[in-house]
């Protein structure tokens, strides 16, 4: 099976049952098996705590995301010693700006760890990187 990087908004949607997404994202994260970086893991529990969700505290997102690496179904990835140089060489291939430099590190991540697939619910963050493929998390099941 491919492997597939889960993108911080899936993770969020299976995490908070407020959430529109929550039963495709908790559908994605029991049917396949993901990979996610310690960024994803962090960005997640930043949302998660974030006021504007009235969800978690910071405390509560903390354990909600170490519970979710206790998964049979998940695989963190650490960036590795070419990470840093790849994201810099993607920053100057396409030109970016500052709003990119987070989504453009995932991208680095993957693909020092040989990951060309991505989940997102943002697709547009990174369907212009030729070097991988996007999947909306609705694909996996139409």
């Amino acid at each position: 099976m491919a492997k597939i990087f889960c993108d911080s908004n899936i993770l969020v949607g299976a995490l908070w049952p407020e959430s529109q997404t929550h039963q495709l994202c908790q559908q994605l994260l029991t049917s396949y098996s993901l990979i996610i970086s310690h960024q994803v893991i962090l960005e997640t529990s930043n949302v998660l705590s974030s006021p504007a969700l009235k969800s978690l505290q910071p405390p509560e997102a903390e354990i909600a995301t170490q519970q979710l690496l206790q998964s049979p179904h998940i695989t963190l990835v650490c960036p590795k010693t070419n990470t840093l140089q790849i994201w810099h060489e993607l920053f100057r291939r396409y030109k970016l700006g500052r709003q990119h430099f987070f989504d453009t590190y995932i991208v680095a991540t993957m693909l020092s760890n040989n990951i060309s697939k991505i989940t997102t619910f943002n697709t547009k963050h990174f369907d212009f990187f030729k070097e991988i493929q996007v999947l909306s998390p609705e694909s996996f099941f139409a």
